[in-house]
């Protein structure tokens, strides 16, 4: 096991991988990889912008294919992660979030 500390925004994320670990985007199983993070609510918002795009462009740290990814956040960025539509607290990160990943909320 391989862990990164430092700064989630502008941590060179693909760079530190093994070609080893890349598996078929297409493919049933997944990479050799994890994201996992506890995020403060400042970056969480742009920080998932990023890996959306990287992820819809299948570089970076994508570039090895599905790369899982688990993140702890603050319980009301959270909750307007999953709000559904018709709620004053959904927002632009939820309907990223729908188009391309699936959440969940545990708590």
């Amino acid at each position: 096991m391989r862990i990164f500390h430092g700064d989630a925004l502008t941590f060179p994320m693909g760079q530190h991988m093994d070609r080893s670990y890349s598996v078929d985007w297409e493919a049933d199983e997944l990479p050799n990889a994890y994201l996992v993070g506890n995020l403060p609510f400042s970056i969480s918002t742009p920080l998932l912008f990023k890996l959306l795009l990287k992820c819809s462009d299948k570089n970076g740290v994508f570039a090895y294919g599905r790369v899982p990814m688990t993140f702890l956040f603050q319980q009301e960025f959270a909750e307007r992660m999953i709000c559904p539509p018709g709620f004053k607290e959904r927002s632009r990160v939820f309907v990223y979030l729908f188009n391309y990943k699936s959440t969940s909320f545990f708590f």
